[in-house]
């Protein structure tokens, strides 16, 4: 298995006892920051500003049966220092993805939800079946009464050819309302103290990345996509402003970044496989939550 393609398939799905917790939210605008760093050898340095927009739309088909659509868009803009003369640089990655989340609630404080997205990933200097990916979750969630959440299940990708399936299990651990510990495997672990109801600080630690289609004339004959993908940890903190409008900002510490070049039979190129040194990243977001 290729460990880019672990990072492309984690979808972040939350289970719950309360119906509130099954959704998304609303809408979610985050920005984060990582500074310059040596990309290669020959000392070029390339500095990576992500941008993320989502919206979800719940909707109730019955008492016990909901239906989330949405849309999410995510662009990794690229500044570069002390360029080579022969570089062709790629100042910009985007995505547009449209996920469908179905709940379904059952008996006994069981549910099942199941989310599908398919969407387009690339440079968008050109359009073929290339910029196409898809990816399905589905899980079962038990909640034991108010503190803890159990939900087990499995997701699967498919981009460039391949197909990758993964187990997926979701933890949350509630044992005071100013205490929540939470993780999904393998996507992230967070832990959340609420000292007041305004207000939440924490530590959290996330897996993320992507694969973008490279359709440039001027990259190369032998480039057809590209993986980046980080590992952070870090500090977190957040404050409701309004209703359930949260102002949120973290970082910390970016602990393992690898860049991947891949032709057009998702083999790495001969010096494609780059792993970046770490360093700090500063995020911040503005989110509208579900109100409780």
């Amino acid at each position: 298995m290729k460990l880019h393609s672990l990072f492309f398939t984690i979808l972040l799905l939350l289970g719950a006892s309360n119906v509130e917790a099954f959704f998304p939210d609303l809408v979610d605008v985050q920005a984060q920051y990582v500074p310059y760093t040596v990309a290669d050898t020959s000392g070029l340095e390339a500095q990576v500003a992500s941008y993320d927009a989502v919206i979800n739309v719940p909707l109730v088909l019955n008492q016990k049966t909901f239906l989330i659509p949405g849309i999410a868009y995510h662009i990794d803009s690229i500044a570069y220092d002390r360029e080579p003369e022969d570089f062709t640089s790629i100042r910009s990655l985007q995505s547009i993805e449209i996920p469908v989340l179905f709940v379904r609630l059952l008996p006994d404080d069981w549910s099942f939800s199941v989310r599908i997205a398919a969407g387009l990933a690339g440079d968008f200097e050109g359009f073929d079946t290339g910029l196409l990916r898809g990816m399905a979750l589905g899980m079962v969630t038990k909640a034991f009464g108010d503190q803890f959440v159990l939900g087990v299940g499995a997701m699967a990708s498919y981009a460039f050819g391949a197909l990758l399936p993964l187990p997926a299990i979701y933890l949350d651990w509630t044992p005071a309302s100013w205490f929540r510990a939470e993780a999904f495997v393998p996507g992230f672990t967070k832990v959340s103290w609420m000292p007041i109801e305004r207000l939440e600080l924490g530590i959290r630690a996330d897996l993320s990345g992507n694969e973008y289609a490279i359709r440039n004339p001027e990259a190369g004959n032998d480039l057809d996509h590209i993986a980046h993908s980080l590992a952070t940890v870090g500090v977190h903190g957040g404050v409701r402003l309004f209703s359930s409008v949260w102002l949120t900002v973290s970082g910390g510490r970016v602990v393992w970044r690898r860049v991947e070049q891949f032709d057009d039979e998702n083999q790495t190129l001969v010096g494609g496989s780059q792993g970046l040194p770490g360093d700090w990243f500063a995020r911040a977001g503005l989110t509208f939550r579900i109100p409780q």
